[in-house]
C-alpha cells in the first residue's frame, strides 16, 4: 500500500475519499528543488549558548533553509531575568525586482533574470515583546558582503554600528561579531557553544 506522503494531493485525496489509485506510471515525478545560496548557510542552524553561573545568558536559534529564508531568534538575560529578545530573518531576494544590492560572492549569473542577495532582517524587542522605540519604523537591514564556508558576513554600509554583522562558526563554537565603522565604538563579539539536542 503506497503511503500518503509520497503521493502527490490529488491522489492523496482521491485514496482517502475511497476512489482509486491512477495508475503509479501516470503520476509525475516530483522534481528535485534547485540548489539555494540560502544552502551554504545551513551550518548556523540549531541553538546556540552561552551561559554564566550568575544567569547571564545568550541564547541564538537559527532554522534550517526552507523555501528562500531562514528564521532566527535571540534571547538574553541578565541574572536569570530576560531582558532582550531578536526576531531574525535571513531571506533570498530576487530574481524577480531589481538588480539593486551586491550579488551573492561566487554566484554563478543567473540567466535572463536579476542577481540574487541574501538579505538579514533583524528587529529588538523588550520584555513583553514591546519593540525599540528606534525600530517602530522598521527592522534593521544587511546585505551580504561576503559568504564562504561556515563564515558569513552582511553589511549595511549607511550605520556606523553595527556597520557588520559577522557570523563564523568554529566546530561547535558560534562566534559572532558586530563590527563598527568608527574608533568611537568598539567592535563587540558573542561566543556561543551549540546546544546538543
Amino acid at each position: 500500500m503506497p503511503t500518503l506522503r509520497k503521493l502527490p494531493l490529488a491522489a492523496g485525496l482521491a485514496f482517502l475519499l475511497g476512489g482509486t489509485l491512477p495508475d503509479a506510471t501516470v503520476l509525475a515525478p516530483v522534481p528535485a528543488a534547485a540548489p539555494s545560496p540560502l544552502d551554504d548557510l545551513a551550518w548556523l542552524s540549531g541553538t546556540w549558548r552561552h551561559e554564566e553561573e550568575s544567569g547571564d545568558m545568550e541564547e541564538e536559534t537559527w532554522s534550517s533553509p526552507r523555501a528562500d529564508a531562514m528564521v532566527g531568534m535571540l534571547r538574553m538575560a541578565q541574572r536569570g531575568r530576560v531582558n532582550l529578545y531578536e526576531l531574525m530573518s535571513i531571506e533570498l531576494d530576487g530574481p524577480a525586482g531589481s538588480a539593486d544590492g551586491p550579488l551573492i560572492p561566487g554566484q554563478e549569473p543567473v540567466a535572463g533574470g536579476a542577481p540574487q542577495r541574501l538579505v538579514f532582517h533583524l528587529r529588538h524587542f523588550q520584555r513583553g515583546l514591546v519593540p525599540w522605540e528606534a525600530e517602530k519604523s522598521g527592522p534593521l537591514t544587511f546585505t551580504i558582503k561576503s559568504l564562504a564556508p561556515n563564515e558569513a558576513v552582511f553589511e549595511d554600509p549607511a550605520r556606523d554600528f553595527p556597520r557588520e554583522l559577522v557570523y563564523r562558526r568554529e566546530g561547535d563554537l558560534l562566534k559572532i561579531r558586530l563590527v563598527s565603522a568608527t574608533a568611537a565604538k568598539k567592535d563587540m563579539e558573542f561566543v556561543m557553544k551549540r546546544v546538543k539536542d
